[in-house]
């Protein structure tokens, strides 16, 4: 395991190595869909969540199909990486 998510007593969320920060980015591409999925756009120029989840993770089929599929890619990338409690 190279990826660590240290959370202290007051709350705060520490995510240290390529993995934890992988899994961040998924979590943020995850909300991201969400909020599209309302009809908030987070980007102006860029492209949306729903263009990167598809372009960089390769997943196939509508917006809800896209959210279930990242939200199973995250549960399998979680399960990788160590919670420490401080």
């Amino acid at each position: 395991m190279s990826g660590k998510i240290e959370v202290s007593k007051s709350g705060s969320v520490m995510y240290s190595g390529r993995e934890a920060v992988n899994l961040f980015r998924l979590k943020m591409i995850l909300t991201g869909l969400r909020a599209e999925a309302v009809g908030m756009r987070l980007t102006r120029k860029g492209p949306s969540c729903l263009t990167i989840a598809k372009r960089e993770m390769g997943l196939k089929g509508d917006r809800d199909s896209i959210i279930a599929q990242v939200v199973e890619i995250i549960k399998a990338e979680q399960a990788k990486i160590q919670v420490v409690q401080n």
